[in-house]
């Protein structure tokens, strides 16, 4: 929490504003009485002073600055407010709308809204705020992390969303204002998660206004086209609707039902946009484009009205859905049938009470219109409500990859949902196309790890069943059973496929470190019974000293991680005997010239990387871009000056390789991509390694190690190994920039005298891609084996 001293230094730099807001207020054609009294309309009993001090307060923020229309910027923070009174949200909730920017774009601080408007308005104004000061590799990850972040707060008081979508809706109105290629970019974001949160919340109103600006947006050809096809017929749909109306009014009046409400209305825009695309259909083969909708008094009048409407017009088959038996999770209840209307017309009938209807009209918004008093534990009352948003909070946990996590949002949240029923009657909703294994682990994930198969409505199915509507489904468990890898295939969620991911991760880990105990035990004995000189009795004390000399050399923290890397393959048992029996090895280091040259050579290394530390997205263009996520391959390590192409990963960014790098080589071509070298940006150094054969003798490695040291080059490390016949090999790490550089390097080990060959990486097309390099850094200066 900022300090007194700096909540007022704001507070001053607030009231210099205050003189600047009047020219700006004339402007603004939702004026303040006007706000008010459309809060008066449905609460007399609203906090309007708090309110009026958040609206003066959000205008002197936001003076002098404009949107990109042109008009004074705090139209928006007003336009934002008036749509929550729309909702009919109550006071917290509409001084947020007004002061949800203040902190994004403005001086004033949550402390300071906090400080003037108390701890809930500052919690809600927290939760919207867009994530500004953290720097993502990509708009999407972006996206991701500010969505992330508000699933969050919206857990903790669902009113965020609210006010959240009240501002897209906003931004959305005034779309046209932005460059075309923003417009697409917001169009697509608000069909692809606002709009199906507003329906997974139930506020029908604002979800058709998304969908439909965002298709006008994303396709203004098709949008032009349903508008001038619905325009065209507009008179003819009105009498037929009409006509309709009053023949199903009549009729149920005549059955009792005097109290019952009928209208009638066009389908939205994208509602017959989504008709056509997924049927194939052309816009006058679209048949059932109006809808009614009756209300009346209780539960059992909707049926005897269904049996009139029925009566009336012969139902399509197929077409009847009971949401008051069963209700959509975002509590949607009504019974839907589409019948043969008058003129052979497809109609829709859907029937209602008027407490359904408020629900299905303002969703959750209808749980949390004004009550009196406001409190934030009443959010999360209302949040407990939704399943869903206790799986959006369980991802956020699980997942994270922000990308991983939004693509899960996407995939599951808002897909189509089937409904089964658990052999107790609970109701489970799924994404359409799950499978038992998903059922098991959405019941439980222990349910999941030992499920063998399932009886659906009493049958038995095998596992890769895919669930339908009404199912009732019981898993069939058994303790020997275990999660593999063929599951990953069946599964259809994110939950599911996440648990057997983690089952199989560590089972691959408990195998790997087994196996890696294993090698190390064998290769041990055979290491002592080769080399009883070096390989003396070692004490517990100096063992855990040894290990822990071990585990820095190879950057782990644990014994365990050590086997399991010994298992993977990551680390070689001659790598870990070398570091473990260092001090026991004879014969280089001796040659304290050339421990001297490395350690010298080390600690300018040291010194560059604490004073300029550099990334390695630095020296390369991707498509003409800087400033990319970049990796280099290790096993070719590509130098400027080498014809070089990208791999795109997954969650890494692209990794470059060199031309004829096996991995590049192996690839999908699908997943190729353009790089180059930037020539107006000094690439840093990198390490390569170089593989050295040479004669045993002695001061040899000191001769090397000055060679490289020559041309300016540091050495980050030294791997040596004897050979037959009275020669051996070192592998030198250097740091280089450039091809150049790299070549001087080979040169100047070539002309030294007892050098016999002289390679660039010695991991360059070898199949043994994943053996650990020891740094000189890390490694004791004695691990010198005698040549």
């Amino acid at each position: 929490r900022a300090g007194a001293v700096e909540v007022r230094e704001q507070q001053v730099e607030v009231a210099a504003q205050v003189g600047k807001s009047e020219k700006s207020r004339k402007e603004v054609d939702i004026t303040l009485d006007g706000l008010l009294e459309k809060i008066r309309e449905y609460c007399p009993t609203a906090d309007f002073a708090k309110i009026t001090k958040a609206y003066d307060f959000a205008e002197r923020m936001h003076s002098g600055q404009l949107r990109r229309s042109g008009e004074p910027y705090f139209i928006h923070p007003c336009s934002v407010a008036s749509i929550i009174c729309d909702m009919k949200l109550d006071t917290a909730s509409i001084i947020t709308g007004l002061l949800h920017d203040t902190v994004e774009d403005t001086v004033a601080s949550i402390e300071l809204i906090e400080e003037e408007f108390g701890a809930e308005v500052a919690q809600l104004v927290d939760g919207v705020t867009k994530i500004g000061k953290i720097t993502f590799n990509s708009k999407e990850e972006a996206q991701a992390e500010n969505f992330r972040k508000m699933v969050v707060a919206m857990a903790r008081d669902i009113r965020v969303i609210l006010v959240k979508l009240a501002d897209r809706t906003h931004n959305i109105r005034t779309l046209k204002h932005v460059p075309a290629h923003k417009q697409k970019e917001v169009a697509r974001e608000t069909l692809e998660l606002y709009a199906p949160l507003a329906h997974r919340l139930g506020i029908f109103w604002l979800k058709t206004e998304l969908e439909d600006t965002s298709l006008r947006f994303l396709h203004p050809e098709v949008y032009a086209q349903l508008k001038m096809h619905v325009n065209a017929k507009k008179q003819e749909r009105q009498n037929y609707t009409e006509e309709v109306m009053d023949l199903l009014r009549q009729t149920l009046i005549s059955q009792g039902l005097q109290t019952a409400n009928v209208t009638g209305r066009a389908k939205h825009f994208y509602s017959i946009f989504q008709k056509m695309q997924s049927r194939g259909l052309g816009f006058d083969e679209v048949q059932d484009l109006i809808a009614f909708r009756i209300l009346i008094d209780d539960n059992a009048q909707c049926y005897q009205a269904l049996g009139i409407v029925h009566t009336m017009f012969k139902p399509v088959p197929g077409r009847f859905k009971d949401y008051i038996a069963l209700p959509k999770p975002n509590m949607y209840r009504s019974l839907h049938t589409t019948v043969i209307g008058p003129a052979g017309q497809r109609v829709e009938v859907q029937i209602r009470t008027r407490e359904m209807h408020q629900v299905a009209e303002e969703g959750i918004a209808a749980h949390w219109m004004y009550k009196g008093e406001s409190h934030a534990e009443m959010g999360v009352e209302e949040a407990r409500r939704f399943a869903w948003l206790r799986q959006l909070v369980e991802w956020v946990q699980q997942l994270n990859d922000p990308q991983e996590f939004l693509h899960s949002v996407k995939e599951d949240l808002f897909e189509k949902e089937v409904f089964v029923f658990s052999p107790k009657g609970d109701l489970y909703a799924l994404p359409k196309g799950s499978s038992i294994i998903d059922f098991a682990y959405r019941v439980h994930s222990e349910l999941g790890n030992h499920c063998m198969g399932g009886r659906v409505n009493g049958r038995m199915v095998q596992l890769k069943y895919q669930l339908a509507n009404g199912d009732t489904v019981e898993v069939i468990t058994s303790p020997n059973q275990v999660p593999r890898r063929e599951w990953l295939g069946m599964a259809r969620t994110s939950k599911a496929q996440a648990r057997v991911r983690a089952w199989l991760k560590g089972q691959q880990r408990e195998k790997s470190v087994s196996l890696g105990r294993v090698l190390l035990e064998k290769e041990l004995k055979f290491y002592v019974q080769r080399n009883l000189d070096v390989a003396h009795k070692v004490d517990s004390g100096e063992y855990k000293e040894r290990m822990t000399r071990v585990l820095a050399a190879f950057n782990l923290k644990e014994e365990e991680q050590l086997l399991a890397a010994l298992g993977y393959g990551q680390v070689t048992v001659q790598d870990f005997l070398t570091a473990f029996f260092a001090d026991s090895l004879s014969g280089w280091e001796a040659d304290t010239e050339a421990l001297r040259v490395i350690g010298e050579a080390k600690a300018a290394i040291m010194s560059n990387q604490e004073g300029d530390e550099k990334d390695e997205s630095e020296g390369v263009l991707v498509g003409g871009q800087r400033n990319m996520l970049i990796q280099f391959c290790k096993q070719c390590a590509p130098l400027h000056g080498e014809h070089i192409k990208g791999i795109i990963t997954r969650g890494s960014g692209i990794k470059v390789h060199g031309a004829t790098c096996e991995i590049l080589l192996e690839s999908d071509a699908q997943r190729v991509i353009g790089v180059a070298w930037d020539s107006s940006s000094p690439p840093p150094p990198r390490a390569v390694e170089v593989e050295v054969e040479c004669t045993d003798a002695p001061g040899m490695l000191a001769s090397m190690s000055r060679a490289i040291g020559s041309v300016g080059v540091n050495i980050g490390g030294v791997v040596l190994k004897k050979l037959i016949a009275g020669t051996g090999l070192a592998r030198f790490e250097v740091f280089v920039s450039t091809m150049e550089e790299m070549q001087k390097v080979i040169s100047a080990l070539e002309s030294e005298t007892g050098v016999l060959r002289v390679a660039r990486g010695a991991l360059s097309g070898r199949k043994d891609a994943k053996r650990r390099t020891i740094k000189a850094s890390v490694v004791p200066s004695n691990l010198m084996s005698d040549m």
